[in-house]
């Protein structure tokens, strides 16, 4: 919907979103304009499974919130067993999507779970990502319950260089500052 204010007046704006069939996390935009600015609220929605068997903790360092393309995004994960006995095989899924709901990146695995179960998950992101604001997802899917967290986190300019090259890097070093030794 489309409106205009004048200074000094203001609109209630009511978001009436649909329940999407499949569970789990969708990002959003909602686009501003104003005197020649234009500003991006970004929108995160999440339909989780009414009961929950598994409440899930996603955390992304705050010295990590800023990457870059082909970098390393660890993630912190805590799942808590909340209703059923015993271990369970809980199948996780890692998602990256940007703020126009594509899906970047994903990746899943199977945690076992008897009350909690903490997880450090290393995503390697693809070196072409484009710079901007994207969101790693975590779904816990059992049975037919999904519980899911997200948290946010921004590419930054720059290439970042490969472990090989790294490696590669340090052995010339070495055999330069061995040769000069000699």
């Amino acid at each position: 919907r489309i409106f205009s204010l004048d200074s000094g007046q203001s609109q209630v704006v009511e978001i009436i979103v649909a329940i999407p069939k499949e569970l789990g996390a969708y990002t959003s935009k909602i686009i501003i304009q104003a005197g020649g600015i234009e500003k991006e609220l970004l929108l995160i929605i999440t339909a989780d499974s009414g009961w929950k068997l598994f409440d899930v903790i996603l955390d992304i360092p705050s010295k990590y919130k800023e990457v870059k393309a082909g970098g390393v995004l660890p993630a912190k994960t805590v799942i808590f067993n909340l209703g059923e006995a015993g271990a369970v095989d809980v199948t996780v899924h890692y998602i990256i999507k940007d703020f126009d709901d594509q899906i970047i990146l994903q990746t899943s695995e199977t945690v076992a779970v008897e009350t909690r179960a903490t997880i450090v998950k290393d995503i390697v992101l693809p070196r072409n990502l484009e710079p901007g604001r994207y969101l790693l997802i975590m779904e816990v899917r059992y049975k037919d319950t999904v519980s899911v967290s997200s948290d946010t986190f921004v590419v930054v300019e720059g290439k970042e260089k490969s472990e090989a090259i790294r490696y590669l890097l340090l052995i010339i070093t070495f055999i330069a500052l061995f040769a000069l030794a000699f």
